[in-house]
């Protein structure tokens, strides 16, 4: 019963349920017993296309075996209207190890994170139109072949599950070293003291970490002292005498860059012949020993 002049307003929600885009018409009607005469009245609503995108970029281009990588996702929503349950999934390849991933910003919207085999994938509840939504991930190179890693992450919605993928490379370069030694005097005599110069070169593309260098003395050969000649400023080199010989641990040398180190020793021999003096040097990098 609705009294003269007087209305009464009702509500109904809907879901929307069809990819195809365009105009949606809603028709209402009513009528009454005192006139059966049908009064209608009409709205539409546009189905437009849910549009997400996503971006993955790299902190670095090259990279060598054991280097961590830092990885941007960014998910942008440029869709006219908002969506839900955004799914974001980054499953590293074999040749990457997953170590942490978190927000870097979510304007505001609940992300859940829940932890993958090698990856990570998030849930972010609700992304206003034209919003951004920042991701980051930690990993580390986990491999010793040249050539490219690619990295990819899919994102999908509730409103429109095709998935969205987007790649970045980084390419793993050759970490080389090459170690030289010479001496300052040659031939010697028993009780006289050689000086011995090694030098250690970073030749390749990689940045080398880690790096040891080991001087074992042969017999007829007695160690005196140690040290640094020259090395890059941003590079530690620490230096310890061994019972008969010595060790270098140095912290960095990248491409192109040396170190050079002295190793002075006494000769103990009462013989002729020839003495032989062999240094080897490792990185983390590529732990095949290197010698001269």
């Amino acid at each position: 019963n609705i009294t003269s002049g007087n209305y009464i307003s009702v509500w109904v929600t809907a879901t929307v349920k069809t990819d195809k885009l365009g105009n949606i018409t809603n028709v209402v009607t009513t009528a009454c017993i005192e006139n059966s005469t049908e009064v209608s009245n009409s709205t539409n609503v546009t189905v437009v296309p849910v549009v997400l995108t996503v971006n993955k970029t790299a902190n670095v281009t090259w990279v060598a075996n054991t280097n961590v990588v830092n990885f941007t996702i960014v998910v942008n929503n440029t869709a006219l209207v908002n969506v839900t349950d955004v799914v974001v999934v980054d499953q590293l390849p074999a040749n990457l190890t997953y170590v942490d991933g978190g927000v870097i910003d979510a304007n505001g919207a609940g992300v859940t994170k829940v932890a993958l085999n090698n990856g990570v994938q998030w849930t972010v509840s609700f992304m206003e139109s034209n919003t951004v939504v920042r991701f980051w991930i930690t990993a580390i190179v986990d491999t010793q072949q040249v050539g490219n890693i690619t990295n990819s992450v899919n994102v999908t919605c509730k409103e429109n599950d095709t998935e969205v993928k987007n790649s970045t490379n980084v390419t793993v370069v050759p970490v080389v070293l090459n170690i030289n030694k010479t001496v300052d005097v040659s031939p010697v005599a028993n009780n006289t003291l050689v000086n011995f110069t090694v030098t250690v070169s970073n030749v390749d593309l990689g940045n080398a970490t880690n790096i040891v260098v080991i001087d074992e003395l042969p017999i007829g050969l007695d160690v005196n002292d140690i040290g640094v000649i020259s090395k890059p400023g941003y590079a530690l080199v620490n230096g310890e005498k061994l019972v008969n010989g010595a060790k270098w641990n140095i912290s960095k040398l990248n491409s192109n860059d040396v170190v050079e180190l002295w190793i002075s020793a006494l000769v103990n021999v009462n013989k002729a012949g020839t003495l032989t003096n062999i240094v080897n040097v490792t990185c983390k990098e590529n732990d095949t020993e290197v010698k001269n």
